[in-house]
């Protein structure tokens, strides 16, 4: 499970004294930068901390503030990813819901305020409280950007963790803040993005005003078999997130980013163009890949190949 890790390694005052060190060895461990205090009284070892890139420290934030507020239900992106799906956003904030009456700020939290007198909870590893999947999607749909909310809606799909027409009934049942928001996310929902980038290049394509393309059809080139992400099979255009194309029958990954050159020549002998895209390109300049991949279809539509 995604959240064991930072369970481990994440823990409170008492857990420290429990485990046999007394409150001046804690103080000393800080002082000499071999713990890492992430909230009032939360701890966790310097050298596992700081070998993390950012983006691996948002699990660290959640356990730490689960530590501190055991109460704590947390929603939104938390739960999203406490859920394990897909999680796109830039900083480390933690969602949780608050009550109505709840005041007070803290670093790096979100609240939603609810006057709801329940929501449905799920309970992650035993301890941590979220929201239930399908209530975090609602959630996710109404107040994230639309990039954030499909890319984490999608991954639930790829997950099979619910269905298409689960969340389609869902959401077109909304109704208050948020609503038309949510169903904004309807045209760009798809089980077979295997990847947030994938997603991203979805809505790109979509928002561009291009045809819908098949997703992950096998293409059959001298006895191998291709899975790109994304197809137009008439003007055979074949447009990849990150330029990794899948395969079924090579061998180890090694082997096959190896064969990649080889592989791309194969589908270009055969008359396919190849159309790559970098993380970089997917979250930054989506009109320019629309434009692109239109351009590429425009010149290859009605001529033989």
């Amino acid at each position: 499970m995604r959240i064991a890790e930072p369970l481990t390694f994440v823990s409170t005052r008492a857990e420290l004294v429990a485990a046999g060190l007394c409150n001046s060895t804690i103080t000393r461990k800080m002082h000499r930068g071999e713990l890492v205090q992430l909230r009032p009284g939360i701890f966790c070892p310097s050298s596992i901390y700081n070998s993390l890139r950012p983006a691996e420290r948002y699990p660290y934030a959640i356990v730490a503030y689960a530590k501190q507020n055991p109460d704590a239900i947390f929603s939104h992106r938390s739960a999203a990813w406490l859920h394990g799906l897909s999680v796109i956003a830039s900083e480390n904030l933690v969602d949780i819901l608050a009550g109505p009456n709840t005041r007070g700020r803290a670093q790096g939290i979100i609240k939603h305020y609810t006057v709801k007198p329940s929501v449905p909870i799920a309970y992650i590893s035993g301890t941590v409280r979220a929201t239930s999947l399908l209530q975090t999607l609602d959630d996710c749909a109404r107040y994230l950007e639309l990039s954030e909310s499909v890319c984490i809606i999608n991954s639930a799909l790829n997950r099979q963790l619910t269905t298409s027409e689960a969340v389609e009934e869902r959401l077109k049942k909304l109704q208050g803040r948020g609503a038309r928001r949510a169903r904004a996310t309807l045209p760009y929902l798809s089980s077979l993005c295997e990847s947030p980038g994938e997603t991203l290049l979805l809505i790109a394509i979509i928002d561009g005003g291009l045809p819908r393309p098949a997703q992950q059809v096998n293409v059959v080139v001298g006895g191998r078999v291709y899975r790109p992400d994304f197809l137009y099979e008439n003007e055979k255009v074949i447009v990849e997130f990150d330029g990794h194309i899948k395969y079924t029958d090579y061998g180890p990954t090694d082997r096959a980013v190896i064969s990649e050159r080889r592989r791309e020549k194969q589908l270009q002998n055969q008359g396919w163009i190849v159309l790559r895209y970098s993380w970089a390109q997917v979250r930054n300049h989506p009109e320019q890949i629309a434009r692109e991949i239109a351009a590429m279809l425009e010149l290859h539509r009605g001529v033989p190949l």
